[in-house]
């Protein structure tokens, strides 16, 4: 049985924050080339995806992520390094 999506913030180093709401909401390049063998560590995509309204997207460094905040049970925002 698939785990439900959860909401959530991602915090930049910046102290921007970019709302990711649905699934659809964020992209990661795959981890495999075009015949299916894993890709080794440096070549792999070291950014992602955030779509937000409309055409804006931005395009995100895995390194430059400092925080993933989701809603907790009680309405208080929770964030995990």
């Amino acid at each position: 049985m698939a785990t439900p999506f959860v909401p959530f913030t991602l915090v930049s180093s910046s102290g921007e924050r970019y709302k990711v709401p649905t699934q659809d909401h964020i992209f990661f390049a795959p981890n495999v080339d075009d015949d299916g063998s894993p890709l080794p560590d440096e070549e792999r995509s070291q950014m992602f995806t955030v779509f937000a309204r409309g055409s804006r997207l931005r395009h995100l460094f895995f390194d430059l992520i400092t925080a993933i905040e989701t809603e907790g049970t009680s309405g208080t925002k929770r964030a995990t390094n």
